[in-house]
């Protein structure tokens, strides 16, 4: 009778663990996509107030300025800038961002696979205005959310700290299943030794 409790309770916090591991690690992948897909549309959303903003302090548009924009960008976002009569003012994009920073022509092969790999783009068309009036024409183009390797070692940590606690969670209802198991069962062990 013991040995049939303890394994009903132990396979019963077995199975509550299991769902309620993979319901959190579900529902954060969900919210941190989110999270990721919000961040880049901010970014996207301020490109004509800093390219306005270059342009002011410049009064002319600079070339290593947008390097410095284009590292401010989601990954993988291509930007071509047109003048008002359509004339291409500049073309940037951060293909690997600060990751492949420093990487020389490797970096030009993982942004030709990414690339490729990707198949949820979004294109966006934004006006840079200023005093005069409109000073460019922005088209943008980038992905839906991409994992760089800090937020898959977030996303693995996150993992590993679940797994973690479900491992303290089992080792404590094992305890708890043995201890209560044992409590329930002597009574009737009990009985069955005094007949």
């Amino acid at each position: 009778m013991r040995k049939k409790l303890f394994l009903s309770t132990l396979i019963i916090t077995l199975i509550t663990l299991t769902f309620c591991i993979l319901a959190v690690n579900l529902v954060f992948h969900q919210q941190f996509s989110n999270y990721l897909a919000k961040t880049s549309e901010t970014a996207i959303e301020q490109l004509p107030t800093r390219l306005s903003a270059l342009y002011q302090s410049k009064g002319t548009w600079d070339s290593v300025s947008f390097d410095e924009i284009s590292q401010s960008l989601p990954v993988g976002t291509a930007v071509t800038l047109t003048d008002p009569n359509g004339k291409q003012i500049a073309s940037f994009s951060n293909m690997m961002g600060d990751m492949m920073h420093g990487q020389g022509g490797m970096s030009m092969g993982m942004s030709m696979s990414m690339s490729s790999s990707i198949t949820n783009w979004k294109t966006k068309t934004l006006t840079v205005s200023g005093p005069q009036g409109i000073l460019a024409t922005a088209n943008v183009q980038y992905p839906g959310p991409i994992l760089n390797p800090q937020d898959i070692l977030f996303q693995s940590s996150v993992l590993y700290s679940l797994l973690f606690a479900g491992g303290l969670a089992l080792v404590f209802g094992i305890i708890l299943s043995f201890f209560t198991s044992r409590r329930l069962a002597a009574p009737e062990e009990q009985e069955l030794a005094l007949l």
